[in-house]
């Protein structure tokens, strides 16, 4: 589910992703915008980067940091995703054969 244009005019990101304690994923940066997936519906919602971990990337995983009002890196839950992607492509690529 994508938010439309007038949904995402009418909030400002950061405060709802906080006041809702989603999970986001960063799918990609566009400008001053990381496009991000909110792991719990499947929205795509954009994220100012100033919001963002100054290191923040694509793939990573974002979680609310109520006390501080602000995003921050979930490393564990992060290179687990990378972990179970990784083999993922490992078994497709031993299952394909090569032309």
């Amino acid at each position: 589910m994508v938010l439309d244009q007038r949904e995402q005019n009418n909030l400002d990101s950061l405060e709802v992703v906080l006041h809702n304690n989603w999970v986001l994923v960063i799918d990609r940066f566009e400008g001053d915008y990381a496009v991000c997936e909110v792991l719990s519906c499947g929205k795509i919602i954009k994220i100012q980067r100033k919001y963002l971990p100054k290191n923040a990337a694509g793939n990573d995983v974002l979680k609310p940091d109520l006390s501080g009002g602000k995003l921050m890196i979930d490393v564990e839950m992060t290179a687990q995703r990378r972990k179970e992607a990784f083999a993922k492509l490992k078994n497709l690529l031993k299952s394909e054969p090569l032309a």
